[in-house]
């Protein structure tokens, strides 16, 4: 890959604009080291290495590698994204199942340019399940606290909070908030590739505060969580 790719992908947080374009190709040795196939090996695992340490898939690497040098590929920007290389201000997303007296949950972690954003679902020895949801609210404090409208955001579908509620607080400048979870929405969760949550004046508003897109690959983590609650209830 050339220098330039390398260091884009030195940003935390990597953005690009319509009129923007991003091109690779295979790295090329100088003159003196053409067929040296024990340094080519080294770089190429170098590079690698930090491809991954980025949060960027290696199949970036592949694909510049099938580019000769002398030429270059214009990746598309579905492309960009899908591969990690562009991510519009959002890290990549931590699931972890944790614990605390009387209760066990999914978390769901994320650190963006807006700040860090969590998603737990909780599983209380005592009770029904919920959704406990954080994210920094900013100058907005004040306003987030009277949205009327709460939804969570399951693949492409919003599904209305507002009548499961159960608290919505600042906690030095972290909204958070809490709403009971049926069965059936637990369900769409384990079955779903993104979540999210969105916090409005109302349904049409044109601007929402919370996040959306926020990957999920914890279903496995999910079910064990599921077996172990129904199981403990019976």
């Amino acid at each position: 890959m050339s220098a330039a790719a390398i260091a884009y992908l030195g940003g935390r947080y990597r953005f690009i604009d319509r009129t923007s374009q991003v091109g690779i190709h295979r790295f090329s040795l100088g003159p003196s080291f053409q067929g040296d196939v024990d340094r080519a090996q080294m770089l190429s695992a170098t590079v690698v290495e930090y491809i991954q340490s980025m949060g960027v898939s290696t199949d970036l690497f592949a694909l510049a590698s099938d580019v000769p040098a002398d030429d270059i590929l214009i990746v598309p920007h579905e492309t960009l994204r899908r591969l990690g290389v562009v991510n519009d201000g959002q890290g990549a997303t931590n699931w972890s199942i944790e614990a605390i007296e009387g209760a066990l949950y999914l978390k769901g972690t994320r650190e963006t340019v807006f700040g860090i954003q969590k998603f737990l679902i909780v599983f209380p020895r005592e009770g029904d399940p919920y959704l406990h949801i954080i994210f920094e609210g900013g100058e907005l404090v004040d306003q987030i606290l009277v949205m009327d409208v709460d939804r969570l955001a399951i693949d492409d579908e919003l599904v209305h909070l507002s009548d499961l509620r159960i608290s919505r607080i600042n906690d030095n400048g972290y909204i958070n908030c809490t709403y009971s979870l049926n069965n059936e929405i637990l369900l769409r969760i384990q079955k779903a590739k993104t979540v999210g949550y969105t916090l409005q004046h109302s349904t049409d508003a044109a601007v929402y505060v919370g996040f959306q897109t926020m990957r999920f690959d914890a279903e496995l983590k999910l079910q064990g969580l599921l077996g172990v609650f129904y199981r403990a209830i019976s």
